[in-house]
């Protein structure tokens, strides 16, 4: 999936903020924490880009 405008983002989250992550992708289509957090930035980007 990698393309040339591909970043590379790293995430510091606590152990609360990894179970809340872990919680949600139980409740949604995504497969890993890396699913959730791409679709996450995708979203955001499609709402917020000019």
């Amino acid at each position: 999936m990698a393309s040339e405008d591909s970043r590379e983002v790293v995430l510091r989250l606590n152990q609360q903020q990894l179970e809340l992550v872990d919680q949600t992708i139980g409740r949604t289509e995504a497969g890993d924490r890396a699913d959730l957090f791409l679709q996450a930035l995708q979203e955001f980007h499609s709402e917020n880009a000019s």
